[in-house]
């Protein structure tokens, strides 16, 4: 009738803070690597252009050679 809550023991007020902090690490880890994901997919296509742009100058100076 009173109305009042029982306060929280100490091992549900742990309990609670532990479960906060390795949410928080999951989400900050799922965003970094998420990021990384990001970074290696973009440094792969620039990876693959500069290697077909490589490929068509050596075929180029090849063309060039035999027209000599």
């Amino acid at each position: 009738m009173g109305g009042s809550e029982r306060p929280k023991g100490r091992k549900v007020t742990k309990r609670r803070l532990k479960e906060k902090a390795n949410n928080t690490v999951v989400d900050l880890v799922t965003t970094k690597t998420k990021s990384l994901i990001s970074a290696n997919t973009n440094m792969s296509e620039v990876f693959k252009d500069f290697i077909h742009k490589s490929n068509e100058d050596k075929f180029h100076k090849m063309i060039i050679r035999e027209q000599k």
